[in-house]
């Protein structure tokens, strides 16, 4: 289904959202980051989006390239207390 959705509509970014998403969750943060980035591209930047690219590239083990995304998305009002934790996680390594 998602990749149907795709397929008629490629820059619908919930559809986006959800592949990378599930990508990240499977190991695919390449793949996952090319879903993430159009979704960036299209929306254009949020701290949601922010957390979900930084915590891709924390489970992927760039921790150098996730730190700015988990530092942006931390600065937003009102983070929930995991957003700030992953940030350590990836200070500490």
């Amino acid at each position: 289904p998602l990749e149907t959705a795709l397929e008629l509509d490629p820059w619908n970014t919930d559809a986006r959202l959800a592949r990378g998403v599930s990508r990240s969750r499977r190991g695919d943060v390449d793949g996952a980051l090319v879903d993430l980035e159009v979704c960036r591209g299209v929306d254009g930047p949020s701290p949601s989006l922010a957390y979900t690219i930084g915590t891709t590239l924390l489970d992927g083990g760039r921790y150098t390239d996730a730190l700015p995304h988990l530092t942006s998305a931390t600065r937003a009002p009102k983070v929930a207390p995991e957003w700030r934790v992953n940030r350590g996680i990836c200070l500490f390594r």
